[in-house]
């Protein structure tokens, strides 16, 4: 994942703030896929924001225990116009976009990935704009699936 974001960095982002506070987090599964997923998150709120002269996008990385259960979350937020209500709900189905071009099958190449790898994802609209949440189970803990996330409030 810092691979990815590097790029970005070395590129000349100035609107991307990186805080990565989860060095010791281990993942098993497919590198090259899960690059997939933070380069298509980071793209995204990068368009997001493209209107905007003062436009961030923040990405961050923990690892977050709930009752017994311990997993890495990367959380990429931005101050972009965040999602419209009825995209929200169908943010992750194939063929679901606001761009004039593409696809729509980003986000749902996101989920699918993010599912294979044992995880969840959860987007949602933060008091500062979009934000997309996902959890991934940490290698050498338990193989119990990850409960749903909760609807994000930011």
């Amino acid at each position: 994942m810092a691979e990815v974001l590097d790029l970005y960095q070395t590129a000349g982002t100035a609107n991307l703030e990186v805080s990565l506070n989860a060095p010791e987090a281990r993942i098993e599964g497919d590198p090259l896929r899960l690059r997939q997923v933070v380069h298509n998150l980071v793209k995204n709120a990068q368009e997001a924001i493209s209107e905007r002269s003062d436009g961030r996008v923040s990405v961050r990385t923990s690892v977050v225990a709930e009752e017994d259960c311990r997993f890495f979350e990367l959380r990429v937020d931005d101050n972009g116009p965040g999602f419209d209500e009825q995209v929200l709900t169908r943010l992750f189905e194939p063929y679901v976009t606001t761009k004039v071009k593409g696809t729509g099958l980003g986000m749902a190449i996101v989920k699918k990935i993010v599912e294979e790898h044992g995880g969840i994802i959860s987007a949602g609209n933060s008091t500062f704009g979009g934000c997309v949440v996902l959890r991934l189970p940490l290698a050498g803990t338990s193989d119990r699936p990850l409960r749903p996330c909760r609807r994000l409030d930011g």
